[in-house]
């Protein structure tokens, strides 16, 4: 996996996602549901901090996250079964 920039990640994001992409902890409802691609459900449980930045939030997933971890619930699913099996 190539080198991350997590800090480059808006709202102080960077450590939950180090997290999520890393070692597959779920993250809060809110950043499960940007992950999943559910943006009724991503806006409805977001401070107001985080509505302002959804779009950074989601250009940081398409710039910097695998493609495979995020964009929809199955993937989001599977992404935290890889804990379960990867030593």
């Amino acid at each position: 996996m190539a080198t991350l920039r997590y800090e480059r990640a808006p709202n102080n994001l960077g450590d939950g996602l180090k997290r999520y992409i890393e070692d597959q902890i779920p993250m809060g409802g809110f950043m499960m549901s940007v992950l999943s691609n559910d943006l009724k459900e991503a806006f409805g449980r977001a401070d107001i901090y985080n509505r302002a930045v959804m779009f950074e939030i989601v250009s940081w997933l398409w710039n910097e996250a695998p493609a495979n971890c995020w964009g929809s619930p199955e993937n989001v699913q599977a992404w935290l079964a890889r804990r379960n099996v990867e030593p």
